[in-house]
């Protein structure tokens, strides 16, 4: 940043490191959102039906979060082994671009099969700590 503001030069990879943890903080800020059952949407849209079908909308939406993301880890992980070698304008490896994708993907799915997971939740609360209407 100095360099780009005081001496009005820019840094050659700046924009491809920045792409990178974009993608980064990205997937893994969704992963961790999933880790700690903090999917707004579900909870919200959820929250006012009965016991049973919370559960099995709790369910379907893990399901759904794990097909999703094995599919793009799949892709991504993919597209990192076919880019290798090749190289951004800057120089930098393309690959560093897919593969922080495919490996927030695949903690996105390892979670939504993890213990916390809605179809192993039980008692009276679903995954994102509501509990059923008296």
């Amino acid at each position: 940043m100095l360099c780009r503001y005081v001496f009005n030069a820019r840094s050659s990879g700046a924009d491809d490191v920045a792409r990178g943890l974009m993608v980064a903080l990205s997937f893994f800020g969704a992963a961790a959102a999933l880790a700690h059952s903090e999917n707004v949407g579900i909870a919200f849209s959820s929250h006012h039906m009965p016991a049973a079908p919370r559960r099995i909308c709790a369910a379907v939406s893990a399901l759904l979060v794990l097909i999703t993301a094995a599919a793009v880890s799949v892709d991504a992980l993919t597209l990192g082994v076919l880019t290798t070698g090749q190289t951004t304008g800057s120089g930098l490896p393309l690959e560093w671009t897919f593969y922080p994708m495919g490996a927030g993907s695949v903690c996105m799915a390892v979670f939504a099969l993890g213990p916390g997971a809605p179809a192993s939740a039980g008692g009276n609360r679903d995954r994102a700590g509501w509990s059923p209407a008296a």
